[in-house]
């Protein structure tokens, strides 16, 4: 059987969080300066993933693959992602995290 990629939790992401953080500190988040990926939806966009806040969440349009590109100043040493709790968690599966380094 073949799977509507519109239908496919895979080809939509949502995501309450991301955490970046350099060697520096664990405690300490950085901020990309700039976000770009396969199409935010509606009004959930890539910004609230970095707003410090899991009630709020980014989601992407129904594209396969689903991606995130975060671009940042600093080396990343982890990344780590909140999924939503109130639904939609299987919406994850597949996504790729992307971070370009300038540091």
């Amino acid at each position: 059987d073949t799977v509507n990629d519109a239908e496919s939790s895979s080809c939509l992401t949502n995501i309450a969080e991301i955490y970046l953080y350099d060697s520096c500190s664990s405690t300490t988040r950085l901020s990309p300066y700039l976000l770009d990926g396969s199409g935010e939806y509606y009004i959930f966009y890539y910004s609230n993933c970095f707003d410090g806040d899991t009630s709020t969440f980014c989601a992407s349009m129904f594209t396969c693959p689903t991606y995130l590109d975060m671009y940042v100043t600093e080396p990343v040493t982890s990344i780590t992602i909140v999924n939503r709790e109130d639904c939609c968690q299987d919406r994850m599966v597949g996504m790729q995290v992307l971070y370009y380094s300038i540091a």
